[in-house]
């Protein structure tokens, strides 16, 4: 059976239709939607007419029972030829470059780290010797980057019970 899937986010559209090297986290969503939905085809509705942000723009009760909102937009019922056709964003938008930059900055930590932990190679393995302590620190500073840059305002997380660990890194109380 053919599903057609519409979402405003230009951004997210992107990610699901180009391979590309995605963070962690954004690659693991992909493959599952990808998993869940293998034959389904991605569209985006522009959010001015997508009904569904009726509600978080706030409207009156009056409004959302005169409105589409139940039933969806008109022009979905009509022919796919009728539908809307949205080009791709270019992979230069902020959003689209942050997440391959978050893959790649991980990437070249760990090419820096590999390139000082090969201390012989034997037989085409690389032999690590007393490398443990390196890989623990770069871990410490990539923790500490990710929650620098995600965490900006302490406050909004102030909820969760946090705490900074010995390593100056921000843990939940459990």
């Amino acid at each position: 059976m053919e599903t057609v899937f519409w979402s405003d986010s230009m951004v997210a559209l992107y990610w699901l239709r180009e391979k590309g090297g995605w963070s962690v986290f954004v690659s693991n969503r992909i493959k599952e939607i990808r998993n869940l939905f293998p034959n389904s085809e991605w569209c985006h509705v522009p959010g001015k007419i997508n009904p569904a942000n009726l509600i978080s723009r706030g409207c009156s009760p009056s409004h959302l029972v005169e409105s589409h909102w139940w039933k969806g937009p008109l022009w979905l019922v009509e022919s796919p030829v009728t539908w809307p056709i949205t080009k791709l964003p270019d992979s230069n938008t902020s959003e689209i470059s942050l997440e391959r930059k978050k893959l790649h900055g991980f990437l070249d930590l760990l090419i820096m780290l590999e390139a000082e932990a090969v201390t012989e190679r034997k037989d085409n393995c690389l032999l690590v010797v007393g490398q443990l302590d390196k890989l623990e620190s770069a871990e410490i500073q990539l923790n500490r980057s990710v929650q620098a840059q995600s965490f900006t305002d302490e406050k909004l997380i102030s909820n969760l019970s946090v705490f900074r660990d010995d390593n100056n890194i921000i843990r939940v109380k459990t």
